[in-house]
């Protein structure tokens, strides 16, 4: 179990280092543009008035009181559904649209464009309860902090003026009440001793209808004094107002002139940004690694196929890349490339020689020809005669590579129109030589399939020490399938990162079929790093590049 666990968490460390990249660029990528959004965003800066709000008025009436008892010391728990009533009323259309035209905010640039532009600027206004307590925090938000100040403490006062107002009418509807119920006492007594249309009864009657007038007016919310009807109501009135002791609303601490904005908050958003960058790019290489069907290692061919694994080839950079082994023969990807040379030789035995091969991969551009030039400029390093043919006679390119075009390639041979000490061509490479085919035939199937390529191979075997044949993809062109069951075998070369699982998993099953001995299978293209082995920092002879 210990070491299941240890593979797996092997394979994760292996997908992030292989996909280190996306990570970091994704990283880089979400820091900067926070960063970039962060700085560059204009703050916005919040101005607050604490309120202390009582659930009743503290006096009412001079000369009238309510009982303690009623008043206490009421947390906010109790008494919920009052304060979120007042919190309402605080940002109500009404306030909101009274400070909205005084500080002429419709000619601010961020609501002139806006639709409903009293909706966009309720929403820089909050009011928050503070727990346990009476206290409310009313916040005003502006990118103007002398204005987010303003605004703040102008709507606390239009509150605060809306609230005595309500108080100050149900004093007075109080007081029309009991006035009525008084004139119809009187009223009744008076009916006693005089008659319906005595001047005292029809003056009581008069001031009975006036207060039942001013009742019906004072219950309507846009209720003023210009609705009281009557000189005496209206002293009445006066009276009342003067009476009123206190409001049960009052400011705690008016709002002072923010100094540091509340947005953007530079440092929280930097931290969020790390720690999105970092997760989202894990998971982003995750994600990819796991959208992605091509072999990255040896563990995948060996769930595929069973064909021997004769190595793995770096990455090679660089102008020439198939004459790297020539020019840094003692560096790791050289040392790679002999590593192969060595497993292949070992093949060769008298029971199953191996001295002519096909050297071909699954697709087009996976280095196979790179892969051969090199192998075989290693094997001539061992004062072995070899041979380079170049039996791809769709794209040829070995003529290219040794920059020796000629006329006379392994087609005008198998066509029977040269003979086959005019084909081979030495290299700049000491006991290299190479058959090129420079002009490619209309018909290259059937030519590699006729007799003549079978004595080519023939003389070749008794002439050199050993051959490399490059060929076409084996997954798209039946030239590569019809070389091999005429030589010992192929070589099948795949790309690390590249090369898809499915194509694999055909052309196993298509060279199973056919018979075709696969001597093996090179990994290319390796990608190189510091956790991939002591050989990628130490050379052949033990120097330290």
């Amino acid at each position: 179990m210990v070491e299941r666990e240890g593979l797996i968490l092997s394979n994760y460390l292996e997908v992030l280092r292989r996909r280190r990249n996306i990570v970091i660029f994704f990283f880089c990528l979400t820091v900067v543009i926070a960063g970039i959004v962060t700085f560059f965003t204009k703050p916005v800066y919040r101005a607050t008035v604490t309120l202390l709000i009582d659930v009743e008025s503290p006096s009412v009436l001079s000369g009238g009181g309510i009982d303690a008892g009623t008043q206490g010391y009421a947390t906010y728990g109790s008494y919920r559904e009052y304060y979120k009533s007042q919190m309402g009323i605080i940002t109500s259309t009404p306030i909101l649209e009274q400070v909205f035209k005084e500080f002429d905010l419709s000619s601010l640039e961020k609501y002139r464009e806006e639709k409903e532009p009293l909706k966009e600027f309720a929403k820089t206004v909050s009011v928050k309860p503070v727990k346990e307590s009476r206290l409310l925090k009313l916040n005003a938000n502006s990118k103007d902090p002398s204005l987010a100040k303003k605004i703040a403490n102008r709507i606390a006062e239009i509150y605060i003026q809306h609230n005595l107002a309500y108080i100050s009418k149900s004093e007075w509807l109080n007081l029309l009440k009991n006035e009525y119920l008084r004139l119809k006492a009187k009223l009744f007594e008076y009916s006693k001793i005089y008659k319906e249309s005595h001047p005292e009864m029809i003056r009581i009657k008069k001031e009975i209808d006036e207060v039942i007038e001013n009742i019906s007016r004072g219950k309507r919310s846009s209720f003023t004094e210009e609705d009281i009807e009557g000189q005496a109501a209206k002293s009445k009135y006066q009276q009342a107002l003067e009476g009123l002791k206190a409001n049960n609303v009052s400011i705690v601490a008016a709002a002072k002139e923010p100094v540091r904005p509340v947005k953007p908050n530079k440092v929280f958003n930097i931290m969020v940004a790390i720690i999105v960058g970092l997760f989202g790019g894990i998971v982003l290489a995750f994600f990819i690694e796991y959208q992605d069907f091509s072999i990255k290692g040896v563990d995948d061919l060996e769930r595929i196929v069973d064909w021997p694994y004769l190595g793995q080839i770096p990455k090679v950079g660089g102008a020439r890349k198939e004459f790297h082994v020539q020019r840094h023969p003692n560096d790791f990807i050289s040392e790679a490339i002999r590593s192969i040379r060595t497993q292949v030789l070992f093949l060769d035995t008298k029971e199953n020689p191996v001295k002519a091969v096909v050297v071909s991969s699954l697709g087009p551009q996976e280095g196979k020809t790179t892969f051969l030039c090199n192998l075989g400029i290693i094997m001539a390093s061992n004062k072995k005669k070899i041979l380079l043919v170049d039996s791809d006679m769709r794209k040829p390119r070995l003529h290219a590579i040794f920059k020796k075009k000629t006329d006379k390639g392994l087609s005008h041979f198998l066509a029977g129109q040269v003979e086959y000490k005019d084909i081979i061509v030495p290299t700049e490479v000491e006991n290299l030589f190479f058959v090129g085919n420079s002009q490619p035939p209309p018909n290259p199937a059937e030519l590699l399939s006729n007799d003549r390529m079978k004595e080519f191979i023939d003389k070749v075997k008794e002439e050199f020490d050993f051959i490399l044949f490059d060929s076409p993809p084996i997954s798209m062109i039946t030239d590569a399938t019809i070389l091999s069951k005429m030589l010992d075998g192929v070589i099948v070369v795949v790309e690390c990162e590249k090369t898809p699982k499915k194509a694999l998993a055909r052309s196993y099953k298509l060279l199973k079929n056919s018979r075709i001995k696969v001597l093996g299978v090179v990994i290319d293209r390796v990608p190189v790093s510091s956790g991939d082995g002591y050989y990628y920092a130490y050379s052949y002879s033990g120097k330290k590049r």
